[in-house]
């Protein structure tokens, strides 16, 4: 189980931040508020911010990872693919990397 909080204006500015930042739908939130917020005197002076707490349990997050691993780096080297795709430049990402292993120093190959 882990637990973050958000701020926003408004508690539903909260929530989207969450959602967006986590990337997980709104819907699929368990949210706890902490701080309602307020607009202060004429919306102006005094105003406090609204804060949420946000519980995702274990096997939710892994629900929104792509291969359900904690370290992101399928995620990262596809991103990678697709961003060199898009480059007329013929690339490739090194082996060390798809297998986790830190080849000393970052670099894309051009062929």
């Amino acid at each position: 189980m882990t637990e973050y909080e958000f701020e926003g204006k408004t508690t539903e500015e909260a929530i989207q931040v969450a959602s967006r930042e986590l990337a997980i739908p709104e819907e699929d939130l368990s949210i706890d508020i902490i701080e309602p917020g307020s607009g202060g005197i004429f919306g102006l002076v005094g105003g406090k911010k609204a804060k949420i707490k946000v519980v995702i349990e274990a096997e939710e997050q892994d629900e929104y990872t792509e291969d359900g691993t904690d370290d992101g780096i399928q995620l990262a080297k596809d991103a990678l693919e697709n961003i060199l795709a898009r480059i007329p430049v013929e690339a490739s990402v090194p082996p060390d990397w798809a297998q986790g292993k830190d080849p000393g120093c970052p670099s894309v190959y051009c062929k």
